[in-house]
This record gives structure tokens, sequence and C-alpha cells, in this order.
């Protein structure tokens, strides 16, 4: 009993964020074993795919919209409440984001370090979800700071324009129809990318660093440690790395752009080519009736004489 009471204090979010914490780990792994199972159905006309790779993103679309959608509902709320629903608010769907990022990304780690990827982007991406796991998870022990939580999780709209042109590239095939779908979501992800990313985590900043100077002592001051400065850590992180994605990302953007600009050129002169063409079949076939005609008329003369 000393115990529960203990805990109950040290972590006033743990009895009451523990039944739906396990919930959504269950539905986010029970979405991975379905996601696995048709990636297996897959591999009969993909043999060369990795199976843990194609059930990762078939697991990441339905994972991302979900997540997108709490963020932006959660945040926007409480967008207007003011710093104490900010800092201290505990419910709402600002909430429900935080116990869902925290169990995808919990089972995210095992997929990453399995999928045939270079060790360095496995460690990367490890540490990223250490990181993202650790913040969301000190929020939902100590049951406040969702709304920050949500706000950082915006940027997941970017991750699943990422994982869409990924799906594209992997099971949409290479008609004309696919290969447009693939150019259109290329430049949609880069600027999901740009707002949502290297907009974004400044922008948090800049509100949470506002909040404290106006509020110092209800807020910075009456949380840990911990949360006062790995937040914005953090936060610096993630942006530093989505600056380094987003220079492959436009890399990626560019190279498809002109794929597609060289693509319609070729079209244009082939077609120019055929018009010319035909031009020339046309004047010559009429030339030939022209000699022809005059050819009978001829020989119809001449028989006439004799």
């Amino acid at each position: 009993m000393l115990w529960r009471v203990d805990t109950s204090v040290m972590f006033p979010g743990l009895e009451r964020n523990t039944r739906p914490f396990v919930w959504y780990l269950a539905a986010c792994s029970a979405t991975y074993v379905v996601a696995h199972i048709i990636a297996r159905k897959m591999k009969a006309w993909r043999p060369k795919s990795d199976v843990v790779a194609d059930a990762d993103l078939i697991f990441s679309l339905p994972m991302y919209s979900w997540m997108s959608f709490l963020a932006c509902k959660g945040t926007a709320e409480v967008w207007d409440a003011g710093w104490e629903e900010h800092w201290f608010g505990s419910g709402g769907n600002s909430r429900q984001f935080t116990l869902l990022y925290a169990a995808m990304n919990l089972v995210h780690i095992p997929i990453t370090l399995l999928k045939k990827q270079s060790t360095t982007y496995k460690a990367l991406m490890t540490f990223h979800h250490i990181l993202s796991i650790s913040c969301m998870m000190t929020g939902i022990l100590l049951n406040r700071m969702y709304f920050w939580g949500a706000f950082d999780g915006i940027c997941e709209i970017s991750t699943f324009c990422l994982t869409t042109l990924f799906c594209l590239k992997e099971f949409g095939g290479s008609g004309p129809v696919s290969k447009m779908l693939i150019t259109i979501n290329g430049v949609s992800l880069w600027l999901t990318y740009l707002i949502f990313r290297i907009f974004l985590f400044p922008t948090w900043l800049y509100c949470y660093v506002t909040e404290v100077q106006q509020n110092p002592a209800q807020t910075f001051e009456s949380i840990s440690m911990f949360e006062r400065y790995m937040y914005p850590v953090v936060n610096v992180f993630l942006f530093f790395l989505s600056s380094h994605w987003m220079m492959q990302i436009t890399a990626g953007m560019m190279k498809q752009l002109r794929k597609a600009s060289v693509k319609k050129a070729a079209n244009g002169d082939a077609h120019a080519h055929g018009e010319k063409n035909n031009g020339i079949t046309d004047t010559d076939a009429t030339k030939d009736t022209c000699a022809v005609d005059g050819d009978s008329n001829a020989n119809a003369r001449k028989k006439k004489e004799q």
C-alpha cells in the first residue's frame, strides 16, 4: 500500500495512463502483425523485396495518419487556452496522441533494427526513437505537458507523405499514372517537410520560451529538470536532423522534376516530328495523284487522235 502511495505521488499519471498505453501498444503490435502477413503474401511477386521493410511501409500508413490527426486536433483544441492548459492540461486528443506516439515508437524500434538498412541509419533512427519516447513517457508518467507533445507531433504529417511516396515507389508499378503520382507526392513531401518540420520546430521553441518568460514560476520552475531542458534540446536535434533530410528530399524532388521535364520535352519533339512526317507524306501523295491523272489524260488524247 505504501509503495502504491509513493508511486502515485512520484508518477501521478501512472495509474491513469497504464491501461490506455497498454491498449495502444497492443493495437500497434497487432497492426504490424497484419502488415507483416500482407507483406509475406506480396513476397510471391516481389521475390527480392525485404519483407520487414514492406511490412513497415504498410504498418506506417495507418499509424502516421492516425497520429497526424490526433496531433492536429489536440493542438487546436487548447491552442488559445493559455499556459496552464499547455503545461498542466491532462485531457483531450493531445493526451491520446502522446500515448499512441510512445507506443508506436516502442514497437518500431525492433522493426528499425530488423530492416535491411545501413548501420548509420539504424543508429540514428534508434537514437531518435529513444529520445522521443523518453520525452513522451515523462509526460505520460507525470500527467502533464501533453500540448507540447502534440504540437511537436504535427511534424508527422510530413512522415505520412514520405511513407506514401515510398509506397508508390514500391507498390505502385511503373506506369505513367504511377510516375505522375510519385512526382506530385514528391512535391507535397517537400512542402510538408518545409512547413511541418523546418518551420514547425523553431515555432515550437519560440512558443515554449515565450510562455516561460511570461510565467516562469508557474511553468519552467514548476516542472522537473529533465522536462525543462530535454524538451527544447530534442526539438533542436529534430530541427538539425530534419534539415539534413530536407537536403536529400530537395535533391530527390529536383531529380524527379527533371525526369518529368525531359520526358515531356521528348514527347513534344516526337509529336512535332510525327506531324512533320505526316505533312511530307500528304504532299507526296498529292503529287503522285496529280502525276497519275496527267498520264491518264495524255493517253486518252492519243487514243482519240488515232
